[in-house]
C-alpha cells in the first residue's frame, strides 16, 4: 500500500474516531496536541491500524521508534505502517 492511500485512510479513521473533519488531518498533525487525542482514543486508533494492515499493531514499538519522544505526528504512524 503507497503511502498516500495509508494517509488517506488512517486520515478518515483519525476523524472518525476524534470527531474532526478529515482536511484538519495533516502529516505534520501532532496527535494529542494538535488533534486533541487521549490515551484512550490511541488505543481505538491502533485497532483501526490494525484493521488497515490487518495485523497487529504494537504502539510501544512505534514510540520507542521516535526520537527523543518527540509527540507522535500522524505521519509517523503512515510511515509506521509503510514498515510492517
Amino acid at each position: 500500500m503507497n503511502e498516500q492511500i495509508l494517509f488517506a485512510k488512517i486520515q478518515e479513521a483519525i476523524a472518525d474516531i476524534l470527531d474532526l473533519d478529515a482536511d484538519e488531518i495533516k502529516m505534520e498533525s501532532k496527535l494529542i496536541n494538535d488533534l486533541g487525542a487521549e490515551s484512550i482514543d490511541m488505543l481505538d486508533i491502533a485497532s483501526e491500524l490494525e484493521k488497515i494492515v490487518n495485523q497487529e499493531v504494537n504502539l510501544a514499538q512505534l514510540r520507542a521508534a521516535l526520537p527523543n519522544n518527540r509527540p507522535m505526528i500522524v505521519g509517523d504512524l503512515v510511515n509506521f505502517l509503510k514498515s510492517l
